[in-house]
């Protein structure tokens, strides 16, 4: 019961973020997540910022140079509320993530946790290829990747993941479709 709280609490805290503007409340939600997480608190900030570091990069500049270029000024208010509200979506993602086991809280609904189950075993076979992708790339090269190299083998990873992604996906739900998943049991 105390998981399936958590995932409500996390649903309306999401949902609700969408509504606040006031950036005073945003970065002390995002405080707030971070007390939460405890000694977690350093792990959870740093990979919520690399996972929404290059996002809120690109929004950013593309944002300010459209506000530059149409307007001749920057709405400083409007990046600063997107961007504390993104890393505190995230950090709060990532420390439901750790502290919730999913099979305790979609219990009740048996199709939403063999939906998370196959997500989660993608996830982990993904996972494991990136890994033998980089393990690769340090292997091939006598010493440490200049940034072009490693930009280009990033490329061709992250195509070929997405490639095999896009493929697994197609042939997991014709292989459910095939077993009744999704049909109406009524």
């Amino acid at each position: 019961m105390r998981h399936r709280l958590f995932v409500l609490a996390y649903l309306a805290t999401a949902i609700g973020s969408g509504f606040v503007h006031d950036p005073w409340v945003l970065a002390a939600a995002a405080g707030v997540v971070l007390v939460l997480a405890g000694r977690e608190a350093g792990r959870i900030a740093r990979r919520a910022v690399l996972a929404v570091g290059l996002f809120v990069a690109t929004v950013t500049l593309a944002y300010a140079a459209f506000g530059w270029w149409r307007e001749g000024a920057v709405d400083t208010a409007w990046i600063l509320r997107t961007n504390l509200r993104a890393f505190g979506l995230t950090a709060l993602t990532l420390l439901v993530v750790a502290r919730v086991d999913a099979r305790r809280a979609f219990a009740p609904w048996p199709g939403l946790l063999g939906l998370i189950t196959v997500i989660g075993a993608q996830l982990r076979l993904l996972q494991r290829e990136l890994e033998d992708y980089r393990l690769g790339l340090r292997s091939r090269t006598h010493r440490r990747a200049n940034a072009a190299t490693a930009a280009r083998h990033a490329a061709s990873g992250g195509a070929h993941l997405l490639g095999r992604a896009l493929h697994d996906a197609d042939e997991i739900a014709l292989a459910m479709r095939a077993r009744g998943a999704w049909h109406d049991r009524g």
